[in-house]
């Protein structure tokens, strides 16, 4: 992305030591790109980060980006939400839904659901900060059975019996403001596939100019704004 567009450049690293005020001040956004499992026990480098975010730095999280920071509560808080389980595995096609058809950062998808191959993540109930502090911008679209049936499979109840019975929604991307940060996450990202879809791509693409400032995206929580149609997937065929 950034040699074809030459909008950013990037430095790729996986060593813990980038993590310190000195060294990211010279960056514009941090992608932690399906990281699981990161702790950043130092206390130096949890502030690093969340003062690089908070200042106006931008923060990106691809996939297993919400698989982290099972002890670092402020963390996990940043990011939206944490694993809890993927009832909806690699191995299926799954149907979404654009819960904000307009949206900049979802023009790839032309106003219209879709299905994708993908697995797709639910969020901890205790973790998870909700519409009310999100901007959601994709979700499993639920309208469709075989969206839903893996929720009452015997091998997901120990994820499933947290959530309350009833109409559930399930986000996949959302955007939100973090201080004078910007956050963009999305659960895609799981197969090789994903990224060779341009249209995901472009998603991602854009998600990331939004978090370094490049494009414009509205933060404002989904439990804020007026009601909005969601743009459903098609009958699958």
């Amino acid at each position: 992305m950034a040699r074809k567009s030459k909008a950013f450049s990037v430095d790729l690293e996986d060593d813990y030591e980038v993590f310190n005020k000195r060294s990211l001040k010279q960056y514009s956004a941090i992608l932690f790109n399906s990281t699981t499992s990161l702790k950043f026990t130092s206390e130096s480098q949890r502030e690093a980060i969340l003062d690089f975010v908070r200042g106006g730095g931008g923060l990106i999280g691809i996939h297993g980006a919400s698989d982290n920071f099972y002890e670092w509560e402020e963390g996990a808080e940043m990011m939206g939400g944490q694993f809890n389980g993927h009832p909806w595995t690699a191995g299926g096609t799954w149907a979404f839904k654009l819960d904000d058809p307009t949206h900049p950062l979802n023009q790839a998808f032309e106003g219209r659901g879709f299905w994708h191959q993908d697995e797709i993540y639910q969020y901890r109930p205790s973790s998870y900060v909700g519409p009310e502090n999100l901007r959601i911008l994709v979700s499993l679209d639920m309208s469709k059975e075989i969206v839903r049936e893996p929720m009452s499979l015997e091998k997901f109840e120990r994820f499933n019996s947290q959530y309350p019975a009833g109409n559930r929604e399930v986000p996949v991307s959302w955007v939100r403001d973090i201080g004078k940060g910007r956050l963009f996450y999305t659960n895609f990202g799981h197969r090789e596939e994903t990224y060779q879809n341009p249209v995901i791509m472009r998603h991602i693409f854009d998600g990331i100019l939004f978090a370094i400032g490049y494009k414009k995206g509205d933060t404002t929580p989904t439990a804020e704004l007026p009601p909005v149609a969601p743009a459903l997937a098609p009958a699958k065929e």
